[in-house]
C-alpha cells in the first residue's frame, strides 16, 4: 500500500502548525512513490515533532509519510492559485 503525495499534501494543511503545503512524489522501488513536502508554517521555529504528532493523530503510518519536510516562505503560484 502507498499513500500518494497528493493525499499527504491534502492533509498537511490540517496540521495547526502549517498554513500551506506542497508535495512532490518521486517514483520509488519499495513503496511505489517517495514523498517530499514543503510547508509554509505559522511560526518560524516549527519542529518535526509538531508534524509527527499530527501524523499520529490522523493515523498515517510513518512508512507512508513524507521522507522530508522543508520550510518555505512562499510558493510560486500560477494565476489559477495553484503552486
Amino acid at each position: 500500500m502507498n499513500v500518494p503525495a497528493t493525499k499527504i499534501g491534502d492533509v498537511l494543511p490540517r496540521c495547526e502548525a502549517v498554513v500551506k503545503a506542497m508535495t512532490i512524489g518521486e517514483p520509488g522501488n519499495q513503496l511505489g512513490e517517495t514523498t517530499y513536502a514543503f510547508v509554509i508554517a505559522i511560526y518560524v521555529n516549527i519542529e518535526p515533532d509538531d508534524v509527527r504528532s499530527f501524523r499520529e493523530e490522523i493515523n498515517i503510518p510513518e512508512r507512508f509519510w513524507t521522507r522530508s519536510l522543508a520550510l518555505a516562505e512562499s510558493f510560486p503560484m500560477r494565476p489559477s492559485g495553484k503552486a
